[in-house]
Parts: C-alpha cells; sequence; structure tokens
C-alpha cells in the first residue's frame, strides 16, 4: 500500500449507529454532517496539495460509506475519565462497538477485520473508473470513546465520537473543547496521521529527534523544540496550512526535479 498522501485512496466511512431512540442513534441530519465534514477536510487537502506540493499528487479520496445499527445499550460503555487516557482506555471503550461493527459489516473482529475490509477497499471496483494504491477506514460514532478523534496508523483506522468532535465547547471533559462546524479540519489532520504524519502541538510529548513518514522526516515543527520557533500547522493546531515538515512527511518531494514525487503512488 502506497505510504505517502498521493495518488487515489479509498476510505471506508463506518457510521456506528445505536439503537432507535438511544444517546447513540444518529439523525439523518447528523449523517449528512459526516459526509460534508470527510468531503470538506478532504478538499482542504487538495488545496494544501495544490499550494505546496511540487508535483501534483494526484490525491484523490473515495467514499465508501456504510451506516450500521447496533443493539448495544450505549450505558454499557464507561464515558471517558481523562483527557490523558491510556491504551486501555481507548480499548475498554472502543472494543465492544467496533468489533460489532465490523461483524455487522460482514468482517472478524479485531484488526484482522479492519485489514479485510481495507484490502476490499483496495481491490473494489469503483465507479471513478480508478484502483486505489492506499487505503483506511473511518469509524464515525455516538457511543463513548477514550478521545474525540484518533487514527491508529499501523491499523489504518480511525475513531470519530461524534457528539465530542463536533461539539462548540467541551462536551466528554471539561477542557477537552470539540470543533464545532470546524471538525472538517480534524478529518484533514487524523488524514495525515493515516500517511505518517506526527502531531506536533506540546502536549502530543512530541520531538524533533523523532523520523515520520515514508520519507523518514522528523518533526522539526515540534512545539516542545525550544530552540527553533514555530509555525502554524495542520498537524499542530489544525490550521489550514502545513509547515516544511509536514509536507515532506506527506511525500510532497520532488528532490532532484524530475517532475516526479519521490514516492509515487
Amino acid at each position: 500500500m502506497n505510504r505517502a498522501m498521493s495518488g487515489p485512496c479509498a476510505v471506508g466511512i463506518v457510521i456506528v449507529n445505536g439503537p432507535a431512540g438511544s444517546s447513540a442513534a444518529f439523525t439523518d441530519t447528523e449523517r449528512l454532517d459526516v459526509v460534508l465534514a470527510f468531503s470538506r477536510g478532504w478538499d482542504t487537502l487538495y488545496t494544501l496539495s495544490d499550494k505546496n506540493s511540487p508535483v501534483r499528487p494526484h490525491l484523490l479520496m473515495m467514499a465508501d460509506l456504510r451506516v450500521v445499527t447496533l443493539s448495544i445499550d450505549p450505558a454499557t460503555i464507561p464515558a471517558p475519565s481523562t483527557t490523558s487516557p491510556s491504551n486501555a482506555d481507548y480499548t475498554s471503550r472502543e472494543t465492544p462497538w467496533r468489533a460489532a461493527a465490523l461483524q455487522a459489516l460482514g468482517y472478524s473482529t479485531g484488526t484482522a477485520g479492519i485489514q479485510a475490509y481495507n484490502q476490499y477497499l483496495l481491490t473494489k471496483s469503483w465507479a471513478v473508473g480508478v484502483t486505489p494504491t492506499s487505503a483506511y477506514v473511518a469509524f464515525v460514532t455516538k457511543y463513548h470513546a477514550a478521545w474525540m478523534a484518533y487514527t491508529h496508523g499501523s491499523s489504518a483506522y480511525q475513531v470519530y465520537q461524534y457528539p465530542w468532535v463536533s461539539a462548540s465547547g467541551d462536551f466528554e471533559l471539561a477542557g477537552a473543547g470539540g470543533w464545532g462546524t470546524d471538525w472538517q479540519r480534524v478529518v484533514a489532520h487524523e488524514t495525515g496521521h493515516i500517511f505518517g504524519a506526527p502531531d506536533e502541538y506540546a502536549a502530543s510529548q512530541c520531538s524533533s529527534a523523532q523520523t515520520f513518514g515514508v520519507l523518514g522526516i522528523r518533526n522539526g515543527n515540534c512545539e516542545n523544540d525550544t530552540t527553533v520557533p514555530h509555525v502554524p500547522c495542520l498537524m499542530r493546531a489544525n490550521t489550514s496550512d502545513v509547515c516544511t515538515f509536514t509536507i515532506q512527511t506527506f511525500g510532497w518531494v520532488d528532490a532532484n526535479s524530475d517532475g516526479v514525487l519521490d514516492v509515487a503512488p
């Protein structure tokens, strides 16, 4: 699978719906908002690639939208309890509804099911007539999660806790407010993680000594490096711009100026 942010990418957007009348059930308006947020988030990436890539990366995001309705009572999933969740916090909240969603889609639970769905996305016949070179799954749910949005890059999937990430202020935890109508920027940010870009904000405990992405680029815009100035960036504060280091992490590099990205789709 192509590890650079270039070429056609297939995305399985799975809206994990709860029982009718429950707090985990989506309305038609909310489902539409999910679709629009992904479309606008990807538009942000298209704009950034046109502005910052030396060669057009021909980025094309293609969506496979699924809605699964579960019988799980949302009250059985514990609410988040900390702004610094542990692996156990993520697992205990995510596993019940994610496993059920994968089973509803016809896949096994765990990462094996996610990988099987990704393989389907890579090999299915797309109406646009192109074959994707990368794929990932995005679960959008109203069931509790340990954080409003996060990405498991190695397993190629994301989680968005919809009421939290789309909240205009604090929703689940004090001091951890959502992004309101701007949550499409979170989609763009989390897509960056799929392709290996790191967080650059101080609370992520980033280090400028670490390297990321298919080209092994150091995290030079990390806020924890006090020896250099920092600039606004999609991976630092969900801004609508990217720094030089992020551009390179995405694989938007043509070092020998031959008109072809160093990492081609």
